[in-house]
């Protein structure tokens, strides 16, 4: 256990909600125009897609996402658009 500043401590990325993944987290966290890559080995729900879990965020959140699947089925684009 260490002590951390208040800048180490802001600069760590966090969850309030338990429950919520870490592509969760990381897709409601972005800015407007940013873009993600999420690899294959990244996504570990066999039950549910991407894109499934953005139309989710898109709904819950009031925010508009983009989520493409890659040409060589490697992964997907998830981008935030407003």
């Amino acid at each position: 256990m260490r002590l951390l500043s208040k800048k180490e401590a802001s600069q760590m990325k966090t969850s309030k909600n338990r429950y919520r993944s870490v592509v969760r987290a990381e897709i409601e966290a972005m800015e407007v125009g940013q873009v993600m890559l999420l690899e294959r080995a990244e996504w570990t729900r066999k039950s549910q897609s991407p894109t499934t879990l953005v139309l989710d965020i898109c709904r819950s959140t009031k925010r508009t996402y983009t989520c493409e699947r890659l040409i060589d089925n490697s992964g997907w684009l998830i981008e935030r658009q407003g």
